[in-house]
């Protein structure tokens, strides 16, 4: 009876992942990093006094907290992830514009199913003739 009760425990805990990566993914727009790494923190602190609480709470007190935990760190994490993703699009502002991008080819070209993928290292950037920074 004792795995069995494991194995509800691991599903509870990766659907309760699974739902705070659904929250984040429904945010209208993105928070800081601060924020999500704050997510992580508290995910972190609720399964770690999860842990060390585990044999003088109640079992349902204990189970919030693992839950609580589980969905904040998949809240964040995701929503970390998605801040540094961001990070690297390219501004609205240079969408619709003629950029002109001088670099080196910096690995061979790798094919994959969405196309031919090869890593480029721009060394200037003009847009209308001024020297404009792209993100990496």
């Amino acid at each position: 009876m004792a795995a069995q009760s494991r194995g509800f425990w691991f599903v509870g805990m990766a659907l309760a992942w699974l739902g705070g990566v659904a929250l984040q993914l429904q945010e209208p727009a993105l928070h800081s990093a601060v924020t999500y790494g704050a997510a992580v923190g508290v995910g972190g602190l609720c399964l770690a006094l999860r842990a060390v609480t585990r044999r003088t709470l109640a079992i349902g007190l204990i189970g919030v907290l693992g839950l609580l935990g589980m969905s904040m760190l998949g809240f964040g994490a995701s929503g970390a992830r998605a801040v540094l993703r961001a990070a690297q699009l390219l501004p609205a502002s240079l969408e619709g514009q003629d950029v002109v991008v001088d670099g080196v080819v910096a690995s061979l070209p790798q094919q994959g199913a969405a196309g031919t993928r090869f890593r480029f290292e721009v060394e200037t950037a003009l847009l209308q003739g001024k020297s404009i920074t792209l993100p990496p």
